[in-house]
């Protein structure tokens, strides 16, 4: 053996022999002298650390921003829940989703949820009937007063 090895041994050896007669468990010597080996090579600089293992879904994730940006595709970002409001538009029964965040915006304007309930339903009964999208007007006119809010807001 080389006069390292022996010194490491020493170490190592002291160590387990101080477990030993403070009375811990065979469990925990065995544990200790299988791991304490090596932390003692390391610290005496006679080994390298262990390098650690890449995070591989972190490098995944990272790899496909990189691809997808250097491609210019947008990553779209999770759109807010939206509820469906049933509404009637010149006597067709049809429903508009409108974006949580509006609808707690225009209740603020009304006065409350069934009242942005009840003022839907009737921007939805003035849609022309030239219109062919229902929907999507519904839904303007819906970020119109939703937008009333902000002004408010802004005036106070």
């Amino acid at each position: 053996m080389e006069e390292g090895e022996d010194e490491l041994d020493a170490i190592v050896g002291a160590a387990l022999k101080g477990m030993v007669s403070s009375g811990a468990s065979s469990a925990k010597v065995g544990a200790f002298a299988a791991s304490f080996r090596d932390e003692v090579a390391t610290i005496l600089g006679r080994k390298e650390a262990p390098v650690q293992a890449p995070d591989l879904l972190e490098l995944v994730t990272q790899a496909v921003q990189n691809a997808l940006g250097a491609s210019g595709v947008q990553l779209r970002k999770r759109q807010a829940p939206a509820k469906r409001i049933y509404v009637e538009c010149n006597g067709r029964a049809t429903s508009v989703s409108i974006p949580a965040e509006m609808l707690l915006k225009i209740d603020t304007v009304t006065g409350g949820r069934k009242q942005t309930v009840q003022a839907l339903r009737d921007i939805a009964r003035s849609v022309p009937g030239s219109v062919e999208n229902r929907s999507e007007w519904v839904r303007q006119r819906a970020l119109l007063l939703s937008e009333q809010s902000a002004e408010a807001s802004s005036h106070h």
